[in-house]
């Protein structure tokens, strides 16, 4: 058990506490107007380890020619649903514990200590959901063919402007759809560089102010950077890859599903008094358009969630799904 003890915090004289400490170093303020309205956080307590949806298909041929010379007899149209479904992934937090001593020596309470563990939490805890969301989301994308480009095989293998053409082309006439950018800051910086000098004489005319303050042009959309490690790949001693994601509104919805315990208590019977916190909590992830396969298991790890089998299309065209996904070569 590995409980903190005194030694583990510098302790000075009149030692002024500050309120301070280290932040999640990850952009995490993606949810909601952040992301154009592309990844939601919502919440709504769901029972069960998966919830579903239901989705009516659309209707082939529901409109078409009348004959006006005909009185035979017409078969019916059926309406079908499918069901997009969401899984619930289970976290806890710690336990962390720490001795009352250590706090009273720097002048604290443990008090102090569940205050400065819960600002940690906050941070940790967008974080994954961040994080798992987005393992999910690039993987149900990677699992429909029709919505991948491969950035790696055009003539220029890392990020470009016309390459992110092509990637939003991928919906044909509902590219439209297509309301933010997500990327890590590598391709987006490297895309900033590349439209500086290679693409700059084009697109300095047209948008000249949009480069002094560092804006690559990216079709009019948002970009979301954020270094998630859902979207590098890293390939042993091939070249590694970046995804880049072209999301509808509500591509990615992640729903705290379950009400939140966290629990404290002092704990006895060592050399000194031990204050320890724990916590409990759920969140469900629903990918646009898709379903998590419910076979695959309840309670996924990251693998299971990056998977492509654990994925299924529910709607009858991806026009409808959640956007595309594009990798090109690390610069």
């Amino acid at each position: 058990m590995a409980t903190g003890t005194a030694s583990d915090f510098t302790i000075v004289s009149e030692f002024f506490w500050a309120g301070l400490q280290e932040k999640v170093a990850q952009n995490i303020a993606a949810f909601n107007s952040a992301s154009a309205d592309t990844i939601r956080l919502s919440s709504k307590l769901l029972k069960g380890n998966f919830a579903q949806t239901t989705v009516l298909d659309l209707i082939a041929d529901l409109v078409s020619r009348r004959d006006t010379t005909s009185v035979s007899a017409v078969a019916d149209l059926k309406m079908e649903d499918g069901n997009l479904i969401s899984v619930k992934i289970n976290r806890k937090v710690g336990p962390v514990g720490q001795t009352i001593d250590a706090w009273r020596k720097l002048g604290k309470t443990k008090e102090d200590m569940s205050r400065a563990l819960g600002q940690q939490t906050g941070d940790a805890q967008a974080q994954d959901w961040l994080n798992t969301g987005l393992i999910a989301l690039e993987t149900a994308l990677e699992s429909v063919a029709s919505v991948n480009y491969d950035g790696t095989a055009a003539a220029t293998t890392t990020i470009n402007t016309p390459n992110l053409v092509a990637a939003r082309a991928l919906l044909g006439d509902a590219y439209m759809n297509i309301e933010a950018w997500v990327m890590r800051s590598e391709p987006y910086n490297e895309l900033v560089s590349r439209q500086l000098v290679t693409e700059g004489v084009a697109l300095d005319r047209v948008a000249g102010v949009a480069f002094t303050k560092g804006v690559p042009q990216t079709l009019g959309l948002p970009v979301l950077v954020t270094d998630s490690p859902a979207l590098i790949d890293l390939n042993g001693s091939a070249t590694d890859t970046y995804t880049v994601l072209g999301l509808t509104k509500g591509a990615l919805n992640v729903i705290q599903s379950e009400q939140s315990d966290m629990e404290s208590a002092v704990i006895t019977g060592f050399d000194n008094l031990i204050y320890r916190v724990q916590g409990e909590s759920a969140f469900n992830i629903e990918v646009k358009g898709m379903q998590y396969v419910e076979a695959t298991g309840a309670n996924p790890t990251d693998a299971t969630l990056g998977t492509t089998s654990s994925w299924a299309q529910v709607v009858s065209s991806m026009k409808s799904g959640p956007g595309v996904r594009v990798i090109f070569d690390k610069a």
